[in-house]
């Protein structure tokens, strides 16, 4: 089989940027392609002193970005919820 993949940058925070990944497969028997996976990967800008830094805003321009901007937004109130919820039971 062969192996497509596609990735945008979808969401930039102050030090985050974050890519879509979707990827595909090309049957080599009947030369279809079949959507095969989609994952969001999440990237830190670091300084020369290693620490996070500042990067440069997106601008949106289609429905379809601030549509998944806001996917990535709930995704990442989600996590702090979730880390919140982990330490208050560690304590």
């Amino acid at each position: 089989d062969l192996v497509h993949m596609d990735a945008r940058l979808v969401s930039v925070g102050n030090s985050t940027m974050v890519v879509q990944v979707l990827g595909r497969k090309r049957d080599i028997l009947t030369r279809q392609w079949v959507y095969t996976h989609e994952a969001f990967a999440t990237f830190v800008s670091l300084g020369a002193d290693r620490r996070p830094a500042q990067v440069d805003q997106i601008k949106l321009k289609s429905e379809e970005e601030m549509k998944i901007s806001n996917y990535i937004k709930s995704r990442q109130l989600l996590t702090h919820t979730y880390i919140k919820e982990q330490e208050a039971l560690e304590h």
